[in-house]
């Protein structure tokens, strides 16, 4: 974070849920995914998705995003990496989040997401 040319910083978020249920099994499956792809975008020096869950941005690189931004994280990283700076990921910095138990509540957080922009 200290380089100059880094603009933000993003850590790892791991699910809390048990891998034996259906939705505990794909927060595992789509966390892991996302991990071994910011690993080889790092690697190939890509861009790639800022996760929301830990981050760290410089200040001097943030610009304002529109309202109805649905992924402000991603929006957020994708104005950084355009004006030239890079992203980094660490993925021994773990963040714990807990995935939705249901599809019920799976859906519900979407919605939740969708109205804030409305």
């Amino acid at each position: 974070f200290n380089s100059p040319n880094i603009g933000a910083v993003s850590g790892r978020p791991v699910p809390l849920n048990k891998k034996n249920s259906m939705m505990g099994f794909w927060a595992y499956v789509s966390y892991e995914l996302m991990h071994n792809k910011r690993l080889k975008d790092l690697r190939k020096n890509n861009f790639f998705h800022l996760s929301g869950y830990l981050c760290a941005v410089k200040r001097e690189v943030l610009s304002k995003i529109q309202n109805d931004a649905l992924a402000d994280d991603a929006v957020i990283g994708y104005n950084i990496f355009k004006k030239g700076y890079k992203i980094n990921y660490v993925p021994e910095a773990k963040v714990y989040v807990k995935f939705p138990l249901t599809i019920k509540d799976f859906l519900r957080q979407k919605r939740r997401t969708r109205e804030k922009i409305n």
